[in-house]
C-alpha cells in the first residue's frame, strides 16, 4: 500500500505544480485511482491519509465534489482520532477558500495549530510542518478572501 499511496499522492503533486500542462492534468484519474486502491484495501492506512488526500482531490480537481471532499475530511479525523494536522488544512485549503468562508478558514487553521506534533511520533514532522503552514496562510488571509478586507465573515 504504501507503493500505491505514495505514487498517487506524488502524481497528484506533479499536477499541483504543473497546473499548465494539460498532457498531464488529463493523467488526474490515475493518481485518484491509485491513492483510491488504498482506500479500498484499507482505509485505515497512516491514520486516513487516503482520505486526506481525496479531501484535496475532491475540493479542488475540475468536476469534484465539496461534499464528498466534506465527507473525506470527517473519515479522515474519524480514522486519525484527530492526530493529523494536514487534514484540517486540506480541507481549509481546497474547500473554504473557493466558498469563501473565512469563519471556517480560521477554525481549520486553528484546528490544525492545536494538534499536539508530538503525540504520534511518526507524523511528528508532517505535524509540525502543517502547523507552520497554518500560520502562513493566516498570515495570507486578506490575498485570499475577498472579506477580509472588510472585517465581515460569512456564516
Amino acid at each position: 500500500m504504501p507503493f500505491l499511496y505514495w505514487a498517487g499522492a506524488a502524481w497528484a503533486g506533479a499536477l499541483s505544480a504543473a497546473q499548465g500542462d494539460l498532457d498531464l492534468l488529463a493523467e488526474l484519474p490515475v493518481a485518484g485511482a491509485l491513492v483510491g486502491r488504498v482506500l479500498a484495501l484499507d482505509e485505515t492506512y497512516e491514520l486516513g491519509a487516503a482520505h486526506e488526500f481525496f479531501v484535496s482531490y475532491e475540493g479542488s480537481r475540475p468536476g469534484g465534489s465539496a461534499s464528498r471532499a466534506r465527507e473525506h475530511y470527517h473519515r479522515a479525523l474519524g480514522i486519525s482520532g484527530g492526530r493529523r494536522a494536514s487534514a484540517h488544512l486540506a480541507l481549509a485549503e481546497a474547500v473554504t477558500i473557493r466558498e469563501q468562508n473565512l469563519a471556517e478558514f480560521r477554525g481549520l487553521l486553528a484546528a490544525a495549530r492545536a494538534v499536539d506534533h508530538d503525540r504520534v511520533p511518526h507524523l511528528r514532522l508532517v505535524n509540525t510542518i502543517a502547523r507552520r503552514r497554518a500560520l502562513w496562510l493566516e498570515s495570507r488571509i486578506p490575498d485570499l478572501f475577498l472579506a477580509a478586507g472588510d472585517g465581515e465573515e460569512n456564516p
